[in-house]
């Protein structure tokens, strides 16, 4: 069995595989990524901070967070909330986003969400697709979903939910219900590129799939604990939701949450809060360079990894952005909903710009596959790209959950 050791193509197979020692997944059947996550949190970690508001400056502690994520599943309780349920979040980002994430898998519910630009009719669609038990929105989107929506859910506005448990805490007992891996965790929807926007069926084992790969990598360079990351991505999306739920806290480093993107808001949180890693799309990097005048009167040089992803990313802009910031390192990925977020990353590879999308994550498994034949490529040719591994979607909901 010959395999190449720069692309990991094994001749005999056909197939591509990792060049990372993949991690040891839990084997436990009944875990959920809420308690896989808080189950793996060091002691140091308990007062650090794991999510930062950019504009105010409050924080949420990785203590805090397991606590409150605790309250959140005892409050979706008490409004009716159990296993199997749909909760609908149509919200930008906010602080506690990740928190509603983490609180709604913990009590068994799954997960979803909506693109709040969305319009009344597109988020009709969803609603009639996922049929959410639930769906939690702010005041500013409730006449989004106001009319029209069928055999109405409960609607919570999310100002007065965290309202409440914030300046009315409760202790609580450890939440306590039986939740296995294989159980559905969240309903992420796709891009819609083939036609109306599909929801992915991601499973608890999915994004636990997703968090040790992520650790497992992002841990292989040093001060990955001290990291800090600046999330302008969606969190109603896969790349952010994978990142930032996912990925920097399973490697318990802080995220600064930005609430809506502008260039300057993005700065001025780089610059204030010492970020080390930034995740942004194609535009962004074009934006950067486009307006680098702009840009100088920022201290930006904390900054050591921009990673792109959302879309290619072209070579002319890497190379004007490599100019005009010879210190950051400029790197791509590749991921999917249906993949659960990355499966090829560049970490691990030299130099500090990166054309490639890098090699395959840890437990991932790749085909390029001639469309005509079927039959397995070798590197440098041109066909369709299968995949395969344990952050794989379960399938695709077509029709509403009864």
């Amino acid at each position: 069995m010959e395999v190449s050791v720069e692309s990991g193509f094994c001749s005999s197979t056909g197939n591509y595989s990792s060049k990372w020692n993949s991690p040891v997944l839990p084997q436990t059947p009944h875990l959920s990524l809420p308690s896989f996550l808080f189950s793996q949190l060091s002691p140091d970690a308990l007062l650090k901070p794991a999510f930062i508001d950019a504009k105010s400056g409050k924080s949420i502690s990785y203590g805090e967070l397991r606590s409150l994520t605790n309250t959140v599943a005892h409050v979706l309780h008490s409004l009716g909330i159990k296993k199997g349920d749909v909760v609908l979040v149509v919200a930008p980002n906010f602080l506690h986003y990740p928190l509603l994430v983490l609180g709604v898998m913990s009590v068994g519910a799954i997960f979803s969400t909506a693109n709040p630009l969305h319009t009344r009719l597109e988020l009709q669609y969803q609603i009639q697709d996922t049929n959410p038990k639930l769906i939690l929105t702010t005041q500013t989107l409730k006449s989004k979903l106001d009319e029209g929506m069928g055999s109405r859910p409960l609607l919570i506005l999310l100002e007065e939910l965290m309202d409440s448990l914030l300046h009315n805490p409760q202790h609580y007992p450890t939440f306590n219900v039986i939740i296995n891996q294989d159980d559905i965790a969240a309903l992420m929807y796709s891009s819609g590129t083939t036609g109306k926007s599909k929801s992915v069926v991601c499973l608890h084992r999915n994004f636990i799939s997703m968090s040790c790969s992520l650790r497992h990598v992002w841990e292989a360079e040093d001060g990955a604990f001290n990291d800090i990351y600046l999330c302008v991505l969606p969190l109603f999306h896969m790349f952010g939701l994978s990142l930032f739920v996912c990925g920097t806290l399973a490697i318990q480093s802080t995220t600064v949450v930005l609430n809506k993107y502008s260039l300057e808001d993005m700065l001025v949180s780089v610059e204030k809060y010492k970020v080390t890693r930034l995740p942004v799309v194609p535009p962004m990097v074009v934006q950067l360079v486009r307006l680098q005048d702009g840009v100088k009167g920022y201290d930006l040089s904390s900054v050591k990894e921009v990673m792109c992803s959302g879309a290619p990313l072209g070579r002319v802009h890497m190379e004007r952005f490599s100019k005009c910031y010879p210190q950051m390192r400029l790197s791509q990925c590749y991921g999917l909903t249906e993949t659960c977020g990355p499966i090829t990353l560049c970490n691990g590879f030299s130099g500090m710009v990166h054309e490639s999308i890098g090699g395959l994550t840890p437990h991932i498994e790749a085909k390029i596959v001639d469309v005509r034949t079927g039959k397995p490529l070798p590197p440098l040719e041109c066909g369709e790209l299968y995949v395969r591994g344990p952050s794989v979607m379960k399938g695709k909901f077509f029709l509403s959950i009864k």
